[in-house]
């Protein structure tokens, strides 16, 4: 996947963008006038200030080790608990699984 962030605002990337930067020409109306200064400006502020960053997606346990398999197995057991409680709202079997994700809620905090 691709992660943006803006970034630095430097005198000399706002210089850059400034250069490169023309104001469109006044239409008759707002909605024109705003969606052509919309449509030049962003690729010019992108170009110039936005930076992006390729991440891996997966989760890869390279970057995290204390998430061991335990815990992972651990986190979707709760998940799972989690979904069924919410999906269960409003019928007779909510209060179990209520009951049952908060016990396992409470050990997963500990571990």
């Amino acid at each position: 996947g691709i992660n943006a962030e803006y970034g630095e605002f430097t005198e000399e990337n706002i210089k850059q963008f400034l250069a490169e930067y023309e104001p469109p020409q006044i239409a008759s109306s707002a909605s024109q006038d705003f969606s052509s200064y919309f449509s030049q400006l962003t690729p010019c502020y992108d170009k110039h200030f936005l930076i992006t960053k390729t991440f891996n997606s997966s989760r890869n346990p390279v970057d995290k080790p204390w998430i061991t398999n335990g815990l992972k197995i651990s986190s979707v057991t709760k998940h799972t608990l989690y979904n069924r409680w919410v999906g269960s709202r409003g019928k007779h079997t909510a209060d179990m699984f209520k009951i049952a994700y908060v016990k396992y809620r409470k050990v997963h905090r500990t571990l």
